[in-house]
């Protein structure tokens, strides 16, 4: 079985090797949407993204099963998305510091032959 990750974030890369499944990284060159362009809750926001990710891989290869990941932070109605630049991560973490919030990760499987997908 030919298993791609759309993406090349060492944290998920470290986690698909702990788990010792054997994946190639191909990282999206999908222009993830902002949550203001969206129209839509933060879960489907994430969603979507990792879908659109999974889609931009799955068109680059012939076969194998493609994963899209977008993970996304909520607090008290606010999105937070990736941060920008050093300065605005210092931000973000000095805003969630101390607080309960909420981590949303959305996740497409998505089979490159077909296009079939499972979110």
């Amino acid at each position: 079985m030919n298993i791609i990750l759309a993406s090349e974030s060492k944290r998920r890369i470290q986690l698909l090797e702990e788990l010792k499944i054997p994946f190639k990284a191909i990282p999206s060159k999908y222009k993830e949407l902002s949550f203001n362009e969206s129209d839509k809750d933060p879960a489907e926001f994430a969603l979507l993204n990792a879908q659109k990710k999974a889609e931009d891989v799955a068109n680059e290869v012939e076969n194998g099963y493609v994963i899209g990941m977008d993970t996304i932070g909520e607090y008290n109605g606010r999105v937070f998305e990736k941060p920008n630049d050093r300065e605005h991560a210092k931000e973000m973490i000095t805003a969630l510091s101390g607080t309960t919030h909420n981590v949303i990760t959305g996740i497409c499987i998505m089979d490159a032959a077909s296009q079939d997908s499972v979110q």
